[in-house]
């Protein structure tokens, strides 16, 4: 079967495109993604396909805007536009930190990401091959990965809206070269390909070649290793994403699972679960699978109350009952707002409106429970203006029913309020700072209505927005 057929075959297999399709191919230059180019070229007709080739020149060699021109011209050939941009990678490793290696990739899938969007495109072709594959699983196994790590590279995976599909898995590099060559197609040799600093390039020249005079079918070894380890692993995804969904509750941005639920199962579902929520939290896990399996998997199933992993595009915080996933929150709010008697203000920053107003002195309704979002109060002790701010550490105030003060952030733990959710319940005092009112929480004892009240400040509390307003159940 010749590589077009190949292609073809993968296509209709594994379903990697739909007719009408707009699909970015990440162009390199090289053998692989040159051949990718022209075999989605050839089967542009048959399919209805759009297609944008994508190339990123990493500014790594001196001669890398000779790879840029050469897909330009390649593209210009078959018809199909070309998107060429560059990036710093030796400075964008640096800033975070990464190899050359991972600095590249991300660079370059962010750029497939971004024109993906733009273009509405449904699908994102790369140009890896079998031999990509056996090496990944062998990187994998000589660097401790997680054994559901080891199914090598998938056909297809998410990224945003749009699904990365790889048409070449199941070829060989030594095929795409004598396919070309025999079609007198050129392509771009990277010379850094060679260059033993690199993991991939170490596996490739070094080492597999090694273990070839010990076994000349390590190669196919490693394939049937990687084809289990991948039906192994659908088989536990499955059933992870099932007890998750089952067990999960959704809001905005925010998946909760019970605690008690989640840490009942092994580690190999536990993973999957988290990934799942991540997945349905932010749309993909993408740049996330190391902190997921170091920090933020640690905190989900040792982590005690109150401990959160801020993995920068999501948070996994443990609350008292429930393992939560989340977008990261915002910082607390700094500002006081100022609420004259009688009176309304809107406090953006807790999505809340509070009104205030003088009542009938002589039915007041008696000061509310806890969880109340209406409060009456002692018009003496409140003043004729409030401020509400949020929480700071230090803060104490004198709870309904009590003699002393007790700290405020020893409220939030008897009443179970996560850590990250107490800055954004506000906190009403008088003009001197005393604590009369945690919104929907405690009201203090020194502004309790009595016998000897003689006016009543009534305080109500609405939500003003579909964000989540903590303090209002």
């Amino acid at each position: 079967m010749d590589l077009l057929s190949k292609v073809s075959s993968a296509i209709t297999e594994h379903r990697l495109l739909s007719k009408g399709d707009t699909v970015i191919v990440a162009v390199s230059g090289g053998a692989d993604s040159t051949a990718l180019l022209h075999a989605l070229a050839t089967l542009r007709s048959e399919w209805n396909l759009t297609l944008v080739a994508a190339h990123l020149d990493h500014r790594l060699r001196a001669d890398s805007p000779d790879d840029a021109r050469f897909v330009a011209r390649r593209a210009a050939q078959l018809g199909v536009e070309a998107v060429i941009e560059a990036a710093d990678v030796q400075m964008l490793a640096r800033r975070r930190k990464l190899s050359l290696e991972e600095a590249g990739r991300e660079a370059r899938y962010a750029l497939f990401a971004r024109l993906a969007g733009e273009r509405r495109a449904q699908r994102i072709a790369t140009g890896h091959t079998l031999n990509d594959e056996i090496e990944t699983v062998l990187m994998r196994l000589l660097r401790g990965d997680p054994w559901d790590a080891l199914g090598g590279i998938p056909m297809t995976r998410p990224l945003g809206a749009a699904e990365v599909i790889r048409p070449l898995l199941s070829v060989t590099r030594e095929q795409i070269r004598t396919d070309l060559s025999a079609r007198s197609i050129t392509w771009r040799e990277d010379p850094s390909n060679r260059d033993l600093r690199f993991a991939r390039n170490w596996i490739r020249l070094r080492v597999l070649p090694a273990l070839e005079r010990k076994d000349a079918g390590v190669r196919d070894l490693l394939v049937r290793f990687s084809r289990a380890a991948r039906s192994a692993d659908r088989l536990l995804t499955d059933l992870a994403h099932r007890f998750a969904a089952e067990a999960a509750e959704e809001g905005a941005h925010l998946i909760r699972l019970p605690l008690d639920e989640f840490r009942r199962h092994p580690p190999d579902l536990q993973r999957r679960m988290l990934r799942w929520a991540v997945a349905r939290v932010t749309g993909t896990t993408a740049g996330l699978p190391v902190v997921l399996e170091d920090r933020g998997l640690w905190v989900a199933a040792k982590g005690r109350a109150g401990e959160v992993a801020d993995l920068r595009a999501v948070a996994v915080r443990v609350s008292y009952d429930a393992l939560e996933v989340t977008v990261p929150q915002p910082p607390a709010p700094r500002g006081v707002y100022r609420l004259r008697i009688p009176g309304t203000v809107t406090a953006e920053a807790f999505n809340v409106t509070l009104t205030a107003e003088i009542v009938d002195p002589s039915a007041p309704v008696p000061s509310r429970s806890a969880d109340a979002h209406e409060v009456d109060l002692d018009a003496a002790s409140v003043g004729r203006e409030l401020q509400i701010r949020a929480w700071r550490p230090g803060d104490r105030m004198i709870p309904l029913g009590m003699r002393g003060k007790k700290k405020v952030q020893d409220l939030f733990v008897d009443d179970k309020v996560p850590r990250w959710d107490r800055h954004r319940i506000p906190v009403v005092t008088d003009a001197r700072g005393q604590i009369l009112w945690i919104v929907g929480r405690r009201i203090s004892e020194i502004a309790r209505i009595t016998d000897r009240t003689q006016r009543v400040v009534r305080l109500r509390a609405r939500n003003t927005s579909n964000a989540a307003f903590v303090g209002l159940a």
